[in-house]
């Protein structure tokens, strides 16, 4: 299972699902966006479903609980899901850290939290 955090505006939103989705086709599971943090990021909306034709199958609270171990919310959360904390994550937290291609992220191994703007071709060119 890939889970996919989505924020920002429309652009950041392409790249994230698109990176999401070439992962999850390469590695034929499934896919899960969380767009719970729109709940509280006033500056965009979750528009992929507006503006595309998409297949768009939402995460709950369980679905990414039962993926890293804890409540997607809160101080933890906050902690192992931001990209410069890179030494305390949970195998199945992978937080993009840069804006360059990294080849660990294009076939990430095992079902993943993926948080970051994935913002190169390259994730998603095959």
């Amino acid at each position: 299972m890939i889970i996919q955090k989505i924020i920002g505006g429309l652009g950041n939103q392409m790249f994230q699902y698109a990176y999401a989705y070439s992962v999850a086709r390469r590695k034929r599971v499934r896919l899960l966006l969380d767009i719970s943090s729109f709940k509280t990021y006033s500056l965009h909306k979750f528009e992929l479903g507006k503006v595309f034709d998409l297949n768009i199958e939402l995460a709950n609270e369980n679905d990414i609980y039962n993926l890293i171990g804890f409540q997607p919310s809160g101080y933890f959360f906050k902690l192992f899901t931001h990209p410069r904390n890179r030494f305390l994550k949970p195998r199945a937290i992978q937080s993009e850290y840069g804006h360059e291609w990294n080849k660990h992220y294009h076939n990430p191994k095992g079902s993943k939290y993926c948080c970051g703007y994935y913002q190169s071709e390259k994730y998603f060119s095959d």
